[in-house]
């Protein structure tokens, strides 16, 4: 059999530990992920569109993750990579009306929104 090759999505250690016995050693590490990372980022101003704000999901969703956005501009940023076939509502839907962050919000709480 060939090499293989298994991609899977970044991970960073939080913590480690060392067990021993007679005759073995394990290690175990703790691991975090993107997921985990911006659910601790937290907004440190308010965005509140106003009434002509153009912005659409799409656009919102990069910027929060980008670290555009004003408000989470202080956090790590990140890729977004978008498939072909996503829905299009994402390009046409201005969601000013009904969406918020507030200091203290978290970056993943803004994107499940």
């Amino acid at each position: 059999m060939g090499e293989e090759y298994d991609a899977c999505a970044p991970l960073w250690v939080i913590a480690q530990t060392f067990n021993s016995s007679p005759g073995k050693l394990d290690c175990t590490l703790s691991l975090i992920g993107i997921p985990n990372l911006i659910a601790e980022d937290k907004a440190n101003a308010s965005y509140i569109p106003d009434s002509d704000d153009t912005k659409s999901v799409k656009t919102l969703i990069n910027a929060i993750i980008a670290k555009t956005l004003a408000c989470y501009s202080h956090c790590a940023a990140y890729a977004v990579e978008w498939e072909d076939g996503y829905d299009n509502l994402a390009d046409t839907y201005k969601p000013k009306d009904s969406f918020r962050i507030y200091v203290g919000g978290s970056r993943l709480a803004a994107l499940r929104r």
